[in-house]
């Protein structure tokens, strides 16, 4: 019986962590990405400054090292919007 509400709760939790992510506020991060990452489960990150966000496998590949970005990403850092930053144009 007690194994049994151990895992109910376990369930409810995850449940309602993984609820909350998806509702805003969300964060917003300016910067370059300083790493590429893949885990051992072959989940993909990129770092920017000191934060390790999730990303997919197309996104992970479609990025390159030392590109100016912005993240929009959750609560447990799995990333939303990821926008390329061009230089800006001097004007003369």
């Amino acid at each position: 019986m007690v194994n049994r509400l151990s895992v109910i709760y376990s369930v409810l939790k995850l449940w309602l962590w993984l609820t909350l992510d998806v509702i805003p506020p969300f964060r917003n991060l300016h910067g370059q990405i300083n790493a590429k990452e893949i885990d051992e489960d072959r989940h993909y990150f990129i770092v920017v400054g000191f934060d390790r966000i999730s990303v997919d496998r197309t996104t992970y590949h479609a990025l390159d090292m030392g590109e100016n970005i912005q993240v929009l990403y959750t609560r447990a850092l799995r990333g939303i919007r990821i926008d390329r930053l061009l230089p800006d144009k001097d004007t003369d």
